[in-house]
Parts: C-alpha cells; structure tokens; sequence
C-alpha cells in the first residue's frame, strides 16, 4: 500500500498546451492522471490509447466528439469512457472542473474505472469523498490510494477504483513520476 497526496504532484501542461496536468502514477502503456479544464478546450489527441474521464469537482462538463454524440458529466463521480483518437472537447457547463483521466494503451491493457463506497481489492482509488485513515496516514480528496490497502474509509467514504489488466503478454510496471 502506499499514498500519493494531491498536493505533492508535480504539475505540467498537457500535451496540446491547453491545461495542466498532475500524473498520480503511470507505466509503459498507462497512466492515472488529474487534470484541470479552465475553459472550454479540446483534449489532446491519444491515437491507440483507451480513456476514461471522471470528474472530480466543479459545475459539470460536457464531451464533446467530432461526428458522434456527445455527453454530459453533470456531477462529481459521473465517468465516460472513449478511445483516445476520438476528437473529443470539453465544454464547462458551470465554471472550471477537475478530473480524473485514466489511459490505456489498447494492445497492452484494458482499464475498469468505478465509483464505490469502499476500497478495491487491487488497484487505485482515488478519494473522492471521505477520508481514509491507512496506519494514521489519512487520505481526503483528490489522494491516490493503492490497493491491497487496509486502510479504514470514513462513513462517507466515495472512491474512483481503478484496475489494471494487462493484455496477454504485457505486465503492469509503475514508473516514478
């Protein structure tokens, strides 16, 4: 088990210069990731790659994807998934918005993201309401959990869980950030 506090990661701009980014943990092939919408933008091109978006805070978002349907993350924990070529935009529906970006490269892993009350059996989980107290060390918003943890959730405890599954032949390998 180990902790990554919100606070302690080192932001950059993303790939296409339009907003910040804070890598929580990433590998060959994957990454977990916060990032910050400011304005209405488009997301950086992930040609191969499988993403899932999952607002964290802020007055709700929509994507929007060139010659498909769009959606709406309305409210913290609402997630849509979406392969990384898609020309996706993010268009704020009430002010600046934080998220949670999962990214997988397609030929290498696949990636289950879910909103629970309690911690993953293997895996991330992002703090997304609540705390978890792991031996004294306690984890509150935007902290990044890795599972098995025996950490205790307070009553409020609301976790994006994310897993990891490499496709056959590859092996998930966390890389420093």
């Amino acid at each position: 088990m180990s902790l990554m506090f919100l606070a302690d990661l080192p932001r950059s701009r993303w790939k296409n210069g339009q907003g910040e980014r804070a890598t929580i943990v990433e590998g060959d092939g994957w990454s977990l990731s916060h990032a910050w919408i400011e304005a209405d933008v488009p997301f950086s091109d992930f040609p191969a790659m499988d993403r899932t978006c999952v607002l964290l805070a802020g007055g709700g978002l929509s994507l929007l994807f060139d010659g498909r349907p769009g959606v709406d993350l309305p409210t913290p924990g609402t997630a849509q998934s979406f392969p990384g070529q898609w020309r996706a935009r993010a268009r704020l529906s009430d002010g600046p918005c934080h998220v949670v970006n999962v990214m997988t490269s397609r030929t290498r892993f696949t990636h289950t993201v879910e909103i629970s009350r309690q911690l993953t059996g293997s895996g991330y989980a992002v703090v997304l309401a609540g705390s978890i107290d792991c031996d004294g060390i306690v984890a509150r918003f935007g902290d990044t959990v890795t599972s098995p943890c025996d950490g205790v959730g307070s009553s409020d405890l609301l976790v994006i869980g994310v897993m990891l599954q490499p496709v056959s032949g590859s092996t998930v390998r966390e890389q420093p950030t």
